[in-house]
């Protein structure tokens, strides 16, 4: 289920909100000069939660097309075709899900009470597809891979400073420690990913009037220094 002695996913350091609190301070210094995290080890895992973030992030658009009457009729089967066919609307999608991580790190939450796990909503029904989480690919296996495991690592530090201000006095290494033994800590830090993972609102980036410019901004190609 699990693997221990990941490296953190490239570019962390910058990551989520700065808290001021010095316990808090230091407690992200030790998770940072770590330069470990749990993950999951099983690939075939990961690889269904990119699936279910790409499902979602484009099941979103379907709804706020559908909502606007810019589908007239369309189904989610040849919404996907649609997708699949149409390189720009795929770059948006991207830009979309990594702007929807950015804001949920910068003021979303991890529920450690969350139990029972809901991914599909009712919503999805109605997008008459013929399979299960039918969508279009938008990522690599690198790159899907290093979304989820950076949505893993954001929950686990919530969480590692969640039991601090409960009162707990122990290491970031003693954190994982616990985790690596599966019981109920990592249990409860793998149900809050889920449930966040399954709260993801794609909506609202989707509607920014900001995707344009920051689709324009990913497409553009990089500068190579002269010399």
């Amino acid at each position: 289920m699990s693997d221990l002695g990941r490296n953190l996913p490239e570019g962390q350091q910058s990551a989520g909100k700065v808290i001021p609190a010095l316990r808090d301070l230091l407690s992200i210094f030790d998770i940072v000069t770590s330069n470990r995290y749990m993950t999951l080890a099983n690939q075939d895992e990961i690889n269904i939660y990119v699936i279910y973030m790409t499902y979602r992030v484009q099941q979103d658009l379907y709804q706020v097309c559908q909502e606007s009457g810019l589908l007239c009729g369309l189904s989610w089967d040849n919404f996907v075709l649609l997708m699949r066919g149409h390189r720009p609307a795929r770059a948006a999608a991207m830009v979309v899900v990594r702007e929807t991580l950015k804001e949920f790190y910068r003021c979303g939450h991890y529920d450690f009470d969350v139990t029972d796990v809901k991914f599909l909503r009712d919503t999805d029904a109605e997008g008459g597809g013929s399979e299960i989480l039918h969508c279009s690919s938008l990522f690599t296996s690198e790159e899907g891979r290093g979304l989820i495991e950076n949505f893993l690592f954001h929950a686990e530090a919530s969480q590692y400073r969640h039991l601090l201000d409960q009162g707990k006095s122990l290491t970031w290494q003693e954190y994982l420690d616990e985790l690596e033994r599966k019981g109920p800590t990592w249990n409860q830090v793998y149900a809050a990913f889920q449930g966040a993972l399954a709260r993801l609102d794609f909506k609202p980036a989707w509607k920014s009037e900001r995707l344009e410019g920051l689709v324009n901004q990913a497409d553009r190609p990089e500068v190579q220094p002269n010399g």
